[in-house]
């Protein structure tokens, strides 16, 4: 699930206030407000000099990103010929930008292979990123929504008013955080160079939302007391991990894994919409409170395999293996031991743990 953590419609001039929750604001340096943007009022910044751009300081919410969605609807006046035009770059975390000669670009900074050093790379809108072949250039004097998508995982694109222009499906590194110099719009952030020709109507950035895990687990119907056991439950567990270096190393470790394990998946298309399917049933059951019963028990022995098969991590695995002595041997086990006050979430394991025996 994507949070929005930025959203300027640059209704106001001097400052580009953010509409989420997130406060990331933005300051106008040479830039010139406009009352009507690619409709009548709606409010634009247009970029005419140099030294033009909107700043957002740094900001929490732009670490971790990982995950990264730009939404940014603009009209671009020229394209120049020997020097790109900066769309949106977060300082030393990624670009989104116009190449000489029109062309979509959209990067990150991080390893491109496993054990490499971080570079720059990514998507441009031509070959050999086009998935049709063909260059695709963004269109000048006219308002057009310019996205790049990073999903966390490996797959980068590009688009030019909803229509994939780039994308490559071969990253090992998701995006990641923005930098001490904050995120700058229609300017690069360490100095007056790439320059935007052309003005910004609407800005919108996402990123995958660090909550999403605790409240889906929490989207199903919850009654005082398993709502208080649950409470209680993740205050102990906050405090073994901060008191008991092996959980936390646990912790860390089964991170790395599903972040490997997702980033396998994601390498092929249909076993990723396969999981989507399996995942939007099991929230379906879970939100209604059927955790434990035949429905359940079907999902998950169809959901299992292709799971295991598709992110490489199943029940022989030794990284999983090694992280689950580790909390074994951490105090976590004995102090939650016979943790009951959930029944039908006792169940779900009891369960869970069955079909996975079963393999």
């Amino acid at each position: 699930m994507l949070q929005l953590i930025c959203h300027h419609t640059y209704k106001t001039p001097f400052v580009a206030i953010d509409l989420s929750r997130h406060q990331n604001h933005g300051a106008l340096h040479d830039a010139v407000h406009l009352v009507d943007g690619a409709s009548p009022s709606s409010g634009a910044v247009a970029f005419r000099r140099p030294t033009a751009n909107v700043h957002i300081g740094p900001s929490s919410s732009f670490s971790p990103l990982g995950t990264l969605r730009i939404d940014v609807r603009a009209r671009i006046d020229a394209v120049l010929p020997a020097d790109r035009m900066n769309l949106v770059e977060g300082h030393l975390a990624f670009a989104f930008f116009i190449d000489p000669g029109g062309v979509l670009v959209g990067t990150f900074l991080g390893p491109s292979a496993a054990g490499a050093p971080p570079s720059w790379h990514g998507v441009q809108s031509q070959p050999p990123f086009s998935p049709d072949g063909a260059r695709h250039t963004v269109p000048v004097g006219t308002w057009t929504t310019l996205s790049y998508g990073h999903d966390g995982h490996r797959t980068i694109e590009v688009s030019i008013d909803g229509r994939v222009v780039g994308r490559r499906n071969d990253l090992v590194a998701g995006v990641p955080p923005v930098g001490s110099g904050g995120t700058t719009v229609g300017s690069w952030p360490n100095a007056a160079r790439f320059s935007l020709q052309g003005a910004v109507d609407d800005l919108k950035i996402w990123r995958c939302d660090p909550n999403a895990v605790a409240d889906e687990f929490l989207s199903r119907p919850l009654g005082d007391r398993e709502g208080a056991c649950w409470a209680e439950l993740f205050a102990a567990l906050a405090r073994a991990m901060r008191s008991d270096p092996r959980l936390a190393a646990a912790g860390a470790g089964l991170q790395r894994m599903r972040s490997d394990g997702g980033r396998n998946a994601a390498g092929d298309a249909a076993a990723l919409a396969r999981n989507r399917a399996f995942a939007a049933r099991f929230l379906a059951l879970w939100r209604s409170g059927k955790l434990s019963g035949d429905p359940m028990r079907a999902l998950l022995r169809e959901w299992l395999p292709e799971l295991f098969r598709s992110t490489g991590i199943g029940p022989s695995h030794r990284g999983l293996s090694a992280e689950a002595e580790r909390v074994a041997a951490s105090d976590v086990v004995g102090r939650f031991r016979g943790f009951d006050c959930d029944p039908e979430f006792a169940a779900f394991i009891r369960l869970l743990g069955e079909e996975i025996r079963s393999f």
